[in-house]
């Protein structure tokens, strides 16, 4: 998020997070790190959290979304994303097209495996990361 311009978004604790991965002042996320895509349910979820608190919502996954989903996310102006451990940040709506258009900063592929990284430990999953070199 600190990508998009929310410099103070900050991971949540783990326990009753309600859906929300990470929190700004005014915007909250969720983060989905599977690979099967994020359905309608999960949108909702995020949108109830985001209204209560009155701040806009942010959808990331891996594993794309599901046309039911999406239509709700649009109705909803929620912001989808789908990312990548490159760093490669795609956004997957009209929502999301208008953050990413006005986005002031960079996330590099270290910063999208921290991140991975950061909420399987807070989820209590164990995490490793393993590496090769490619060359021509």
């Amino acid at each position: 998020m600190v990508f998009f311009g929310h410099t103070d978004a900050r991971l949540t604790v783990v326990g009753p997070d309600e859906g929300i991965d990470v929190d700004s002042a005014d915007v909250v996320a969720q983060v989905k790190a599977g690979e099967s895509p994020t359905g309608r349910p999960v949108v909702q979820q995020i949108y109830g959290a985001a209204t209560l608190d009155g701040k806009d919502a942010y959808l990331f996954t891996i594993g794309g979304y599901t046309d039911g989903a999406r239509d709700w996310a649009d109705r909803a102006d929620i912001a989808l994303f789908q990312l990548d451990l490159s760093g490669d940040v795609r956004p997957q709506n009209g929502a999301a097209r208008a953050v990413y258009a006005n986005a002031e900063g960079r996330l590099t592929g270290w910063a999208a495996v921290q991140a991975e990284l950061e909420t399987l430990v807070m989820e209590n999953h164990r995490a490793s990361i393993t590496s090769a070199f490619l060359t021509d």
